[in-house]
């Protein structure tokens, strides 16, 4: 018997993937393929993927109507990180069948830095599914390589690549379009009725790597830390609150991105500062990280720019987008767990305006009354903001 098996994230499956599978079953001749949703996927710990359950839920709903495709929980059930090693060992032992493991093009390329590779060559055969845009030639050489110096067997198939990407089904699902003809019905109707992708993280896996990455190499190792921490505490008040994910996201990974820029860096981009922060440069770095990834990221949206800028003192009329940021920053866990923190998180699952003033005067009470230090004059016209309720129509005190 003869068995291909088709891993991946499937967040959600598509039209995509079913073709690729009934191209693979087709050209080779295999009995059925075996679809197997991951886990807990080893190249996925910086995203938030959807919940297992429902990404089996999904593939098996996309599958039901073909005999030929069979799915199995292995992975979804398998605790912790999921390596493919450990998947295949498992598969050899339930199946008296040769199995055929089907990756793209790009996987091919770095399938040597996967979890014990040479030993996984030795257990299955490959497909590999190249897209015309790729460099097949490049493809062919690694494939060459492979077949040479590890004695793996690898088939190519040259696939026609439909442009439907899961990343663009999630996107838009999160902004109300349709998705018909690019997932199955009950699919489509799934994700409607769970609500799945409303509001959730839907950024690519390339742009999460490469930001990571910039922000790592840009920070010490504490300050990257923290960041992460900001991120969490953000997308977690975001999902409370109904605040857009993505930006959330973006607005809490890049606000202290500026922190570590020097004067002469600080000096190429066209910022203008207050008195203040003329006076006090450590309060400049809000500014100089919207000026820095608007010219170097593209991103353009002012709302995600102003939670950057104003981060460190706040301004009047902040929408909740800045109000996430600036309390995810304030009350991530790294900053500890103080009595005062651990009410000031509370309120913030609770609500925004209550907790940016209690933020706030708890700000100005530590930078005058503790650091005798001058705080901003914003500060002040923005807790009486709060204290009014001209933000939300609410009165705290």
């Amino acid at each position: 018997m003869d068995i291909g098996i088709m891993g991946g994230t499937f967040d959600p499956i598509h039209m995509g993937h079913l073709i690729m599978a009934q191209q693979v079953k087709q050209q080779f001749q295999l009995d059925k393929i075996l679809f197997i949703p991951t886990g807990s996927p080893s190249h996925k710990r910086h995203v938030e993927v959807t919940d297992s359950m429902h990404r089996y839920t999904m593939t098996k709903l996309a599958i039901c109507d073909n005999d030929d495709f069979e799915i199995t929980d292995y992975e979804i059930k398998k605790e912790g990180i999921t390596y493919t090693f450990d998947t295949i060992t498992h598969l050899r032992q339930v199946y008296n069948a040769n199995l055929y493991f089907i990756i793209g093009d790009d996987s091919l390329l770095s399938l040597l830095q996967w979890y014990k590779a040479t030993e996984l060559l030795k257990l299955c055969k490959f497909v590999v599914v190249s897209r015309p845009s790729y460099d097949n030639e490049e493809v062919i050489k690694q494939i060459q390589f492979l077949t040479n110096n590890h004695k793996a067997e690898i088939l190519h198939l040259e696939f026609l690549d439909i442009g439907i990407s899961s990343t663009q089904i999630r996107e838009k699902v999160y902004n109300s379009q349709s998705i018909k003809y690019l997932v199955p019905d009950v699919v489509q109707n799934y994700i409607n009725r769970h609500k799945i992708y409303h509001n959730k993280l839907t950024l690519s896996q390339e742009f999460v790597d490469s930001s990571m990455d910039y922000i790592k190499n840009k920070l010490t190792n504490k300050r990257y830390s923290h960041t992460i921490g900001v991120v969490k505490m953000g997308l977690k008040l975001a999902q409370i609150h109904g605040v857009d994910m993505n930006k959330t996201y973006i607005g809490a990974l890049f606000h202290d991105v500026a922190k570590h820029m020097t004067a002469e860096e600080g000096a190429g981009y066209e910022v203008e500062f207050d008195e203040f922060e003329l006076k006090y440069p450590h309060t400049q770095h809000g500014k100089l990280g919207a000026a820095l990834i608007q010219k170097e990221w593209n991103i353009t949206d002012e709302d995600i720019l102003n939670s950057i800028r104003f981060h460190t003192v706040g301004r009047l009329d902040m929408s909740k987008l800045e109000q996430v940021v600036y309390l995810a920053d304030m009350v991530e866990y790294s900053r500890g767990f103080s009595d005062e923190l651990e009410h000031l998180r509370e309120v913030c699952y609770k609500n925004l305006d209550e907790a940016m003033y209690l933020a706030l005067t708890i700000t100005k009470d530590f930078v005058v009354n503790v650091k005798k230090m001058e705080i901003h004059p914003i500060v002040d016209k923005v807790i009486e903001q709060y204290r009014r309720g001209d933000m939300h129509g609410k009165r705290f005190i």
